[in-house]
């Protein structure tokens, strides 16, 4: 008899408590503003990243976002992915932007070098679970079929209205294994005899 084995596994995870030593930092601003592990809120533990309190502007937690800002992280290592069956992107985001303006996004570069993904923006009150399907990229298609895939994760606000925090995420995680709650099982009664 043959079988198929499949390995699931954690590829990475961040809760980000010990600072952003995983990423490359980048921003518009001259480093006014940029991505820093912070104190303002966590989902667990004591920090989250916070999109816009790192740099020479340091903000209070109470601050609202500056204008005007681009700021990204982008994962510093190729992620192992090639040829598994499944990839999934899971993490909690915390957003409080000008909706349809300020955004928070994941992105994973195509062929050619540009940033696909996904985004987020609006005022919630609370930390926000997304789970994305490597497998079924916007724009990229299946992201354990390109070359040293790497994670960003980018910040944007435009010229009016910052009415909040702008964006904090936690509890980041790159696996081959599904979240247990898409998992599933299946049972039948009878289990045997004719069909």
């Amino acid at each position: 008899s043959t079988g198929i084995c499949l390995v699931t596994q954690t590829i990475f995870t961040d809760s980000f408590e010990s600072g952003l030593t995983n990423w490359t930092l980048d921003n518009n601003t001259l480093d006014l503003y940029g991505w820093e592990s912070t104190t303002c809120s966590a989902r667990t533990g004591n920090r989250s990243a916070d999109a816009i309190r790192g740099g020479d502007n340091s903000l209070t937690c109470t601050d609202s976002y500056a204008p005007d800002v681009i700021t990204t992280m982008t994962h510093k290592s190729c992620e192992a992915v090639a040829g598994a069956a499944q990839a999934w992107l899971d993490t909690y985001i915390h957003v409080a932007s000008e909706s349809g303006h300020d955004t928070l996004g994941f992105y994973y570069d195509d062929t050619s070098g540009a940033g696909w993904g996904y985004t987020f923006s609006g005022n919630w009150s609370s930390w926000f679970h997304v789970v994305l399907n490597l497998k079924q990229w916007y724009r990229v298609g299946d992201v354990t079929a390109t070359s040293c895939p790497k994670l960003a994760v980018q910040f944007e606000s435009d010229a009016s209205g910052q009415p909040g925090l702008g964006a904090r995420i936690d509890d980041l995680t790159v696996s081959t294994a599904a979240p247990s709650f898409l998992a599933c099982a299946m049972t039948a009664t009878p289990a045997t005899g004719p069909a």
